[in-house]
């Protein structure tokens, strides 16, 4: 993680000397922080909320080899988690307090440690908040475009209309701690398409600078979180991102100076592409999931069940280790990505026509819609889509090996796709700014919420 270290802590103000340490209530578990976290996050939502007892969860991210141990080992865990992968979460084996975790996005590398069981909790206020799940003073109601400019103006988190939740804003405050810093008021897990239904919207202050990202909608819910968190370090550059383009259209948009940047996937003609002056950017990768609606009881199925769902032969999720409950399976065309993904890795799934019972999602939006609102539903997305979804969507292991970045890195779980950003060259300083903070501490941080895994 050298290079998230080079860029690590951009928002931080004040100088805390390390180490610092913690530990549990009853001194058994003690730690010690050997330099500054990656970020502090503060999560507001009803998984962290429910595990916590409180409004939110305060967690340092900090790579495993700067977190010693200096008492007793503490256990490991295993916990639900809202993306359906779990968690791994150190207890103390005698007081029972949790000292730090290990999500499944991140894998070892990186531990969410309790700020709270710091010997000195005020050296680490929020830098970050997750604000999804709260409920405001607007309610249930909607708000149209008008109304979400002001939203951002006064420094608020916008809900997903995506997933069925209407927007929620939220006031802006300060962390109670001594240190003075004030907390930044948005998300690092944007919803699938919030930034979409935003276009050209400004944040604080006039907009000097436009920039335009189109291309596949599989890479737009990843591009979205990212631009989001781009906006609020750069106010003076409107981010606009577009409603998807096929393969030959979305070049020809970046080549005509239609748009800034082209989201692909794989099967880029590297080549061509530079011969006709563009630069391409591999970003990201992430994990292909078989998504569920979150009212399905299952975590695992083989790939001859997946098979017995496409060719139709399982349409109830009983038949399935389930309970007695419809199976509504879904698909993305045969030129997507996800299939082309899936198709390529499952065997029986390759030459197999599919029958009229199963939906066919033109975009990956549709898809995550459909996922969050049908029961009993079933198809193909990415663990970006279900990090953004609040909980609605869980990603199934398949054949008893769950989607993690530890196993897509290690290739354990075989189906992945890439991400990259395609730019014209030179890079304009509005472009070549975004490509700088996507590569930085932030930037890798971004991703690794949004269920990715960051590319060095």
């Amino acid at each position: 993680m050298s290079n998230v270290r080079q860029h690590q802590r951009a928002m931080e103000t004040d100088r805390t000397s390390y180490p610092i340490e913690g530990g549990c209530s009853c001194r058994k578990v003690r730690y010690r922080l050997e330099a500054a976290p990656l970020v502090v996050h503060c999560c507001h939502c009803r998984w962290c909320q429910r595990e916590s007892g409180a409004a939110f969860a305060l967690n340092a991210m900090i790579e495993a080899e700067r977190l010693v141990t200096l008492g007793s080992e503490p256990e490991l865990v295993h916990t639900p988690s809202a993306s359906g992968l779990g968690q791994k979460v150190a207890r103390c084996q005698v007081c029972r307090v949790s000292v730090w975790s290990n999500y499944a996005g991140s894998g070892p590398a990186v531990r969410f440690v309790r700020v709270g069981t710091l010997d000195h909790p005020d050296l680490l206020p929020p830098d970050v908040h997750h604000l999804h799940c709260i409920k405001a003073a607007v309610g249930r109601a909607a708000i149209g475009y008008a109304s979400l400019r002001e939203v951002l103006r006064a420094r608020t988190v916008v809900a997903s209309r995506e997933f069925g939740s209407a927007p929620r804003p939220v006031a802006a405050h300060r962390g109670t701690s001594g240190i003075s810093r004030q907390c930044q008021d948005w998300s690092l897990r944007i919803s699938a398409f919030s930034l979409g239904a935003l276009l050209a919207i400004g944040v604080q202050g006039q907009t000097t600078e436009r920039l335009v990202i189109d291309g596949s909608t599989g890479g737009m819910p990843l591009a979205a979180a990212l631009a989001r968190a781009f906006q609020e370090r750069n106010p003076a550059v409107t981010v606009e991102i577009g409603k998807g383009l096929g393969t030959k259209a979305r070049i020809q948009a970046l080549a005509d100076g239609k748009i800034d940047i082209a989201l692909a996937s794989h099967g880029l003609n590297v080549g061509e592409i530079t011969r006709q002056g563009m630069a391409v950017h591999e970003i990201a990768r992430v994990a292909v999931v078989f998504g569920i609606n979150a009212t399905v009881p299952v975590v695992n199925l083989t790939t001859q069940q997946i098979c017995d769902v496409y060719a139709g032969r399982a349409v109830n999720w009983k038949a399935l280790g389930g309970p007695e409950m419809d199976l509504a399976a879904r698909t993305r065309p045969d030129s997507e990505v996800d299939t082309e993904v899936v198709r390529g890795h499952i065997a029986c799934l390759k030459d197999l026509k599919m029958p009229e019972a199963v939906k066919v999602m033109p975009k990956s939006g549709d898809m995550a819609t459909e996922l969050a609102a049908t029961a009993g539903a079933i198809g193909m997305t990415t663990m970006t889509v279900v990090e953004q979804s609040q909980g609605k969507i869980k990603a199934l292991s398949l054949d008893g090996v769950a989607p993690s970045a530890q196993n897509v890195e290690g290739k354990a779980y075989p189906l992945a796709r890439e991400s990259f950003f395609v730019i014209r060259t030179p890079a304009s300083p509005a472009v070549a700014r975004f490509l700088e903070f996507t590569r930085g501490a932030m930037g890798h941080a971004v991703i690794t919420a949004n269920g990715a895994i960051a590319v060095k």
